[in-house]
């Protein structure tokens, strides 16, 4: 088996525990982990602070682009589609992960393997993540008819969970 190493680029303090937990979710492709670790949790962070002011999950989600977009006029609000601004290589990812929610939670051999590397603390999160993401595409499957949209609504969640653990 081939060995992948994620390595950052200098200047970029990304920790450990960051990459383990995206290793040891469900469906986070190495593409995704690699878009991760290149963009750097401190520069995502940087730009989203310049951007909002404090940094939070969901400006992280607004910066990926799984965000509803708005259109309002006086007290009327109505929400549409996702925004798909940002950085679209993340968002195609995280897309691309959530699909893999549709089916129960699980921890196969390959995420096994990768989570006997990480602390306790960081499995018992992923194993939650994993919990949580699968009941809701289960939910919301169960309620709309257009799976791609669950799929987002799902990828949003995941990027929550994603940003959660790069501040932590």
């Amino acid at each position: 088996m081939r060995q992948i190493t994620i390595t950052a680029p200098q200047g970029v303090a990304f920790a450990v525990a960051q990459i383990a937990f995206a290793v040891g979710i469900s469906g986070v492709s190495i593409v995704a982990k690699r878009i991760l670790a290149a963009d750097g949790s401190e520069s995502i962070k940087d730009s989203i602070e310049m951007d909002v002011g404090t940094p939070v999950a969901k400006a992280f989600m607004g910066f990926v682009g799984l965000v509803a977009s708005e259109y309002s006029s006086g007290d009327r609000t109505y929400r549409g589609h996702i925004t798909k601004a940002g950085n679209v290589h993340l968002r195609t990812q995280l897309v691309e992960s959530a699909w893999a929610y549709q089916r129960g939670p699980y921890v196969g051999e390959r995420i096994r393997r990768a989570q006997e590397r990480c602390p306790p603390a960081t499995r018992e999160r992923a194993w939650a993540a994993q919990v949580r993401l699968c009941g809701r595409f289960r939910r919301l499957a169960a309620r709309k008819n257009v799976k791609s949209v669950v799929a987002a609504a799902v990828a949003r969640e995941l990027a929550g969970f994603l940003w959660g653990e790069m501040t932590a």
